[in-house]
C-alpha cells in the first residue's frame, strides 16, 4: 500500500485524538459546558432547518 499524505495525517492524529478522549471522558463538566450546552443546540438547530 502506497501512503499518500492523507494516510500520513490520518496516522498522526489518530494518536492525538486517542488521547484527547481520554482527558475528555474523565472531565464530564467538559461536555456539558461545551458540548451539551453550546456546540450541540447551534448544530441542533442547524439541522431542524432540513
Amino acid at each position: 500500500m502506497k501512503w499518500n499524505k492523507t494516510h500520513i495525517i490520518l496516522a498522526i492524529l489518530l494518536p492525538i485524538q486517542m488521547l484527547l478522549m481520554q482527558i475528555v471522558a474523565k472531565n464530564p463538566a467538559f461536555i456539558e459546558r461545551y458540548y451539551s450546552n453550546g456546540i450541540y443546540p447551534i448544530i441542533s438547530s442547524f439541522l431542524e432547518l432540513y
